[in-house]
């Protein structure tokens, strides 16, 4: 048995030596290498995807601020405009003389039937 054992050791040694010889060695490294080289390039890529997906929203959100931004500015300057030459008096004037003329059509109506 003690022999069978020593050769067993002796076996598991000569293993353990190919194991840690250089180009074994060499190799795994090369394999850990260029399997972090992998990850890492695919990690920036996707990086580099949400990066741009985040700028075009950002991009799209700001493009939305402006058009907001320009519309509040559209209505304050209709709403401060005192001229009558603005759309909003005229059409304030235009429904009044529209009322006045529907009351007098149907005053009128009234008197004929």
């Amino acid at each position: 048995g003690d022999v069978a054992g020593a050769l067993e050791k002796m076996r598991e040694a000569r293993q353990l030596e190919s194991q840690l010889q250089p180009e074994v060695i060499s190799a795994r490294v090369e394999d850990v290498f260029s399997t972090v080289t992998d990850v890492s390039a695919r990690i920036e890529r996707q990086v580099s995807q949400k990066y741009e997906q985040t700028v075009e929203r950002v991009t799209d959100i700001s493009d939305v601020e402006k058009q907001d931004h320009e519309l509040l500015n559209n209505v304050a300057a209709i709403a401060l405009d005192p001229l009558p030459s603005t759309p909003l008096t005229a059409l304030r004037s235009n429904s009044a003389a529209l009322k006045a003329e529907a009351v007098a059509l149907k005053t009128n109506g009234d008197t004929n039937g």
